[in-house]
């Protein structure tokens, strides 16, 4: 229901009108792209593509279920929706921690360096307007919140 709400409440604020979005970039994790799918239907139906991106997978990677991502196999069948090869391009362990992340301060140090490739990665797209959906805890690490 909240993900339905999503264009209705941005169309009342001072945001930047959704109608100019021109690739939507979401979390590979299972609730961010059903939020996606859900929030921005529209614009997917219009032929704006959906790009499932690692980095902006949850703060917290692993440490509760529904922070643990899939193989590109699963996802495929679960959104059909979305073009295949948008999920093989992950790789098949797009969501295993690295092992030198496995302790505290290589995590805070794994993120950090996740979220300026992801901020690179971004600022390369050939789009001025890119709708992002991922995760509160993602969200508030890279604002530094």
């Amino acid at each position: 229901r909240q993900a339905r709400a999503i264009p209705e409440a941005m169309s009342r604020t001072s945001m930047h009108d959704l109608n100019t979005a021109q690739v939507i970039v979401s979390s590979p994790l299972r609730r961010a792209l059903q939020t996606a799918l859900e929030a921005f239907a529209w614009k997917i139906e219009e032929g704006v593509a959906l790009v499932p991106h690692a980095d902006l997978q949850e703060v917290g990677r692993g440490q509760l279920p529904c922070d643990t991502g899939s193989p590109p196999g699963s996802l495929i069948k679960e959104f059909p929706q979305i073009p295949a090869k948008m999920f093989l391009a992950l790789g098949e362990g797009w969501f295993e921690l690295p092992e030198n992340e496995e302790s505290a301060a290589g995590h805070r140090e794994g993120l950090k360096k996740r979220l300026q490739r992801l901020t690179q990665w971004l600022a390369d797209l050939p789009y001025e307007r890119i709708l992002v959906v991922a995760h509160h805890g993602l969200f508030l690490e890279w604002l530094g919140v």
